[in-house]
C-alpha cells in the first residue's frame, strides 16, 4: 500500500511525503450514519499490532460528527479527515481498535468511510 500527502498552505511551500506501507490486508467500511443516531462498525479483527493504516474520512464535517474506538480514549470531533499511519499513532486509538463508534448530533445524515490496511501475521 502506497500512501501519499500533500499539505498547501498560502504563503508557505508545500509540504509531502510518500510513504510505503507493508499490508497484507486492506479493509474500507462505506457507512451512513443518520442524523441524530450512533451506529457502530466492526473495521478490523487483529490487535493493534498489526495495524499500519486508518483513514477516516466523512461527505461533511461538523463538531457534532464523534467517534470513539473500542479500547481507546474518550470521544473525538470529526472535523476534519483523519490519517493515522505508522504503529506510534495508531497505539493511540487503544489496545483493541476492533469497533469504530460514530455519533451524528447534526440535522442531516453523514457517510463517513474508514479505510484499514492490516498485517495479517505478525
Amino acid at each position: 500500500m502506497k500512501a501519499s500527502i500533500s499539505v498547501a498552505a498560502s504563503g508557505v511551500a508545500t509540504v509531502s511525503a510518500v510513504h510505503n506501507l507493508e499490508v497484507e490486508a486492506v479493509g474500507r467500511v462505506n457507512l451512513p450514519v443518520p442524523a441524530g443516531d450512533t451506529v457502530a462498525v466492526d473495521v478490523q479483527p487483529g490487535p493493534v499490532e498489526r495495524l499500519r493504516l486508518v483513514f477516516i474520512t466523512a461527505d461533511s464535517y461538523s463538531d457534532t460528527l464523534t467517534y470513539s474506538v473500542t479500547g481507546g480514549p474518550t470521544d473525538a470531533v470529526l472535523d476534519g479527515p483523519e490519517l493515522f499511519m505508522g504503529t506510534g499513532v495508531i497505539a493511540l486509538l487503544g489496545a483493541t481498535p476492533n469497533v469504530f463508534t460514530f455519533s451524528n448530533g447534526g440535522a442531516e445524515e453523514v457517510n463517513v468511510t474508514v479505510l484499514v490496511g492490516r498485517r495479517i501475521t505478525d
